[in-house]
């Protein structure tokens, strides 16, 4: 009963036409999704010969076969591994959340493959091998990243180590510049106290 449901819905999906919105040709600003035509003169609304068709119930799969894949098995979203755990293989094929990192994607696709559930819309062994490089290629790039940063704070301290002698350096030669100009000072009182 099924098959002949898909095969069905498949020859309704074939001559089903693509659902513009009316006048959506016509201006740049409106999108063509499909919009339901309310004005009181519109020759859509009224169904006239060689306009556009609109959205009606014939267009649509049978209840029985709505919401599955092409092999007929229910559509689920997954997000993680408890609701990858409660998925019948038979009757049930998995769409991961497209807000799941490559980290718990990884995990998840490794986990449907041994125990045999269909994913839809990605092909499993090429996924797998493609997350598996970049991922690897990211981490170390960020290995190389960190030891950069490591040598960049290393040169820094040791730059602010130079500077802060150097700072060292030129104070006490100036401490040492005014103390003997201070002795001058002195000597010179002394000499002239002396003469007078």
């Amino acid at each position: 009963m099924s098959k002949l449901l898909l095969e069905l819905r498949k020859k309704i999906k074939a001559k089903k036409p693509h659902f513009v919105r009316q006048d959506a040709h016509k201006l740049k600003k409106l999108p063509d999704h499909w919009r339901k035509p309310r004005g009181l003169q519109s020759k859509m609304r009224l169904h006239k010969k060689s306009y556009r068709r609109t959205v009606e119930t014939g267009w649509g799969s049978p209840v029985e076969v709505k919401g599955t894949n092409k092999e007929g098995k229910k559509i689920i979203i997954v997000r993680n591994m408890k609701q990858l755990d409660l998925i019948n293989s038979k009757t049930e094929s998995v769409i991961l959340s497209s807000s799941l990192g490559t980290q718990k994607r990884l995990v998840l696709l490794k986990k449907a493959k041994e125990k045999g559930i269909t994913i839809d819309h990605i092909n499993l062994d090429q996924y797998i091998k493609t997350a598996e490089s970049t991922f690897d290629a990211r981490i170390q790039n960020k290995k190389q990243s960190t030891k950069e940063k490591d040598e960049k704070k290393k040169k820094l301290e040791e730059k602010s180590k130079e500077k802060k002698e150097k700072d060292k350096k030129v104070k006490e030669e100036v401490v040492s510049d005014e103390e003997k100009k201070e002795k001058d000072k002195k000597e010179l009182d002394k000499l002239l106290i002396s003469k007078e």
